[in-house]
């Protein structure tokens, strides 16, 4: 009788705990199962196209002149919702299941295009779709997000880059005290060549960013699961940019990852930087890549502020821009640059302050560079859109 009972319950037991495994596995990170492999369509037919103007300048002064960029970013903010995170079934729940290691809880990566450390540059090379485990996220989440460029249809417009295209950015929080380990193991995984610093370690005496770098020679930075030594191997300012040279070294690596940094210091919170000081600031970045072709030997740059969304979101759009106006005079989709680059993080280009100065950027951009083509176009709301009652959502710029 006993023999019987127990052939009865232990396979009955055995059922039970795999069904609860399965259970809490699939509860804990449900979206990851399908990460990579829904196919995303690359366009919608509900944005507004892009609209022809031959005077950039005279378009610029009336969304001024009219409070149009308050206006445009809260619609574009409805359509981040509705056209990116809806229509691509974007989910944060690893972010949010490791909130320590978030600056801003509410300013995380969505997990269709996170960053995880332990996943290096070579793996991301071979396969863009990967399966990524809950034991894979839970020891390697971070606060940061692959971005890909966008590309163009014949008309100038916008589409959604699939997740087949390399990423040629990082966009990341700035690391806390408690994950800069794995912040400097993340860019030597990724073998990015470069950094770009968008703040100051503090702001009204608040920390904004913990220094990675160390203020002498070397320094050892740990984690709960990474130890990593960081040598400064040089460091100088021109205008209001610092430039380091740093090596580093992670424990258990045969050889150390050597990274430029460039820290501008010309962005206040809560402001926009000085035009001329950031447009400088591109064009370095520009001249460096040059020299350090994305691939197997670099990946991507890493681009970072206090919440990897609003200065970082700026800057990536600005260079986007300025790169598709250098080759296509004809056209400038500065709406619809926004919101494909949010397919891949969240509130890039945060508030209305931002886009207005990216706008002011691709004016001056014009001027500077002497690209008068035929005509610039720039991405108005479309009239059923701004009959809408849109929401107010506020932005933490």
């Amino acid at each position: 009788m006993m023999k019987i009972l127990l052939g009865v319950f232990i396979p009955l037991i055995i059922i039970i705990i795999i069904l609860i495994l399965l259970f809490v596995f699939r509860r804990r990170i449900p979206c990851l199962r399908a990460l990579f492999t829904y196919k995303l369509p690359k366009t919608s037919t509900d944005l507004p196209p892009p609209i022809p103007i031959e005077n950039f300048a005279a378009n610029l002064k009336e969304l001024s002149d009219k409070n149009g960029f308050h206006d445009l970013s809260q619609e574009m903010a409805l359509l981040t919702i509705t056209e990116v995170e809806d229509k691509y079934r974007l989910t944060k729940v690893a972010a949010l299941q490791n909130g320590s290691r978030n600056r801003h809880n509410d300013m995380v990566p969505y997990d269709q295009s996170m960053v995880l450390v332990g996943r290096p540059w070579s793996t991301v090379l071979k396969d863009q779709e990967p399966r990524i485990t809950v034991r894979e996220v839970e020891k390697g989440y971070i606060n940061a997000s692959y971005v890909r460029r966008s590309e163009y249809g014949r008309r100038g417009e916008v589409l959604v880059s699939p997740f087949t295209t390399l990423p040629e950015y990082i966009a990341a929080q700035d690391p806390l005290e408690s994950t800069v380990a794995d912040f400097l193991t993340m860019v030597c995984e990724q073998r990015c060549p470069l950094i770009i610093m968008l703040s100051g370690h503090e702001e009204g005496g608040t920390e904004k960013c913990a220094q990675y770098w160390p203020g002498k020679e070397t320094q050892t930075f740990t984690s709960e699961n990474y130890s990593v030594v960081v040598r400064k191997e040089s460091e100088e300012s021109s205008g209001n940019v610092i430039s380091r040279q740093l090596s580093i070294h992670p424990l258990g690596e045969t050889s150390p990852w050597t990274v430029t940094q460039y820290q501008f210091m010309d962005w206040a919170d809560h402001d926009v930087p000085d035009m001329e000081s950031f447009y400088n600031l591109v064009i370095i970045h520009n001249k460096f890549l040059a020299k350090h072709h994305m691939g197997n030997e670099y990946g991507p740059t890493v681009v970072h502020c206090s919440n990897g969304a609003g200065k970082t979101g700026t800057f990536m759009v600005a260079c986007f821009l300025l790169d598709r106006l250098r080759k296509n005079q004809q056209n400038v989709d500065i709406v619809g640059t926004v919101l494909a680059t949010r397919k891949w993080r969240a509130n890039l280009v945060q508030s209305w302050a931002q886009l207005q100065f990216l706008y002011n950027f691709i004016d001056f951009c014009i001027v500077r560079e002497n690209l008068s083509g035929k005509s610039v176009t720039i991405r108005l709301p479309a009239a059923s859109a701004r009959k809408k009652k849109i929401p107010v959502i506020p932005f933490a710029f």
